[in-house]
């Protein structure tokens, strides 16, 4: 359905352009054929600061129809937010049946920033990664399709 990421190797500017076109067509295929059968889609954009997510949410937002999809930002929790459940936050968010969700920040941000910042044991950490991998096993056997990106990419390597 998709061409395979090519990760790990330059695009030259008139390479993309070349591509663009067709990628763009294969994007709203698959949102229309996710429509159609009604699957739920989840896509979460996380990774390092300044690695471009900002600019990958904006094309997705650009490239896929509007009607149905949803972007959400999870950075800091407000203070209802912190009276629940960690889950509950994304819980508010996520899409009907055939819609797109676009997550920029999702469930891996509070983990893995957790653990850089060396405020949590590995046991903490296992555990909110258990129950992560809890909630998408739910999504997963509810029909969903969930698309996750990290970007880790130094300053050379996103130019």
């Amino acid at each position: 359905m998709f061409a395979s990421a090519k990760v790990g190797r330059s695009l030259s500017k008139e390479a993309y352009k070349a591509e663009v076109e067709d990628l763009r067509t294969q994007l709203l295929e698959a949102q229309i054929a996710a429509r159609e059968h009604d699957i739920p889609v989840y896509v979460i954009i996380a990774g390092m600061e300044g690695t471009g997510k900002g600019e990958v949410v904006n094309a997705l937002d650009e490239w896929l129809d509007a009607r149905g999809v949803n972007v959400y930002a999870f950075w800091e929790e407000t203070d209802d937010e912190r009276l629940r459940p960690r889950s509950w936050r994304f819980w508010r968010a996520m899409p009907a049946r055939g819609e797109i969700g676009v997550f920029f920040g999702g469930w891996y941000l509070w983990p893995i920033e957790e653990g850089f910042a060396n405020d949590w044991d590995e046991a903490n950490i296992d555990q909110c990664m258990r129950s992560v991998r809890d909630l998408e096993r739910m999504l997963i056997n509810d029909g969903a399709v969930i698309v996750k990106c990290w970007y880790h990419f130094s300053e050379e390597v996103q130019r």
